[in-house]
């Protein structure tokens, strides 16, 4: 998104990303997830090519009649869940650390012991990373290739934006930049699915407390948040600008909780 000096922002198309078809070969489902993400980050340093010079050698902009060395940086990129496991190279799934943010392990990742785990330390995980892209191109130790990958659930193929500053360098936000597409997330029944894994918890957690619940137990609170769901209607009407899209969700979620309790 482009923002000018005057009047509204703007948002300009800066490139396509072509289709990798999955062909009937062995192995082809691998090859094909190989050859998606080593086109989407080479598309992505051909868009950012020029912005990753500038944030090194600094770029000059005139303003107010001065000037002015600036060195961009990329302080925020809003994308899905699956867009940001392949901007990062890391494996979807159930990998053993599914978190682009820490280290927690899969099986604590709901857990207590999750808020104690280490943040993901970028200089680590992008040096790993280019080992296993090395040993990847030359075709040299597979083994020790798969453990590199293993190490940090994540491929053997370097992130394209690894190469802006502030990203791979001090003060180390490869993993802190991503944040979530939020009206993109309500459209895909996200949202829904999030709701229905907490109903299951409040028949229990009402009978525990000695409080009455919706009728019919779980399937009862299932149906009053399908309620609250059909009024959003099949898109969500959230407002564009921020804070609306996000006040709207959280008012939705909050009514489909004050009738389950």
């Amino acid at each position: 998104k482009v923002v000018n000096e005057e009047g509204e922002g703007v948002w300009l198309t800066l490139a396509y990303i072509p289709i990798v078809r999955q062909g009937k070969e062995p192995g082809s489902e691998e090859r094909a997830r190989k050859r998606r993400a080593a086109i989407l980050q080479r598309v992505l340093y051909l868009v950012f090519r020029s912005a990753i010079a500038a944030s090194h050698m600094g770029v000059k902009v005139r303003f107010g009649g001065r000037e002015l060395l600036c060195f961009p940086r990329l302080l925020l990129y809003i994308c899905d869940l699956p867009e940001e496991k392949g901007l990062l190279c890391m494996k979807g799934g159930k990998t053993a650390k599914p978190c682009s943010l820490c280290n927690v392990r899969f099986e604590f990742a709901a857990a207590p012991e999750a808020l104690n785990a280490e943040d993901r330390n970028a200089l680590v995980v992008l040096s790993d990373q280019a080992k296993a892209t090395r040993l990847r191109l030359r075709k040299e130790h597979p083994s020790r290739r798969l453990m590199l990958e293993k190490k940090h659930s994540v491929h053997a193929v370097m992130p394209a934006l690894a190469g802006l500053a502030g990203l791979s360098m001090a003060p180390f936000h490869m993993y802190k930049m991503v944040g979530v597409d939020v009206l993109h997330v309500m459209d895909l029944g996200v949202t829904r699915m999030l709701v229905h894994r907490l109903v299951r918890v409040y028949p229990h957690a009402c009978a525990a407390a000695g409080c009455e619940t919706a009728p019919g137990g779980t399937k009862g609170a299932c149906r009053v948040a399908n309620r609250r769901f059909d009024e959003m209607g099949r898109r969500s009407q959230a407002s564009k600008a921020a804070p609306g899209c996000v006040s709207r969700h959280f008012l939705l979620v909050s009514r489909v909780c004050s009738d389950l309790s």
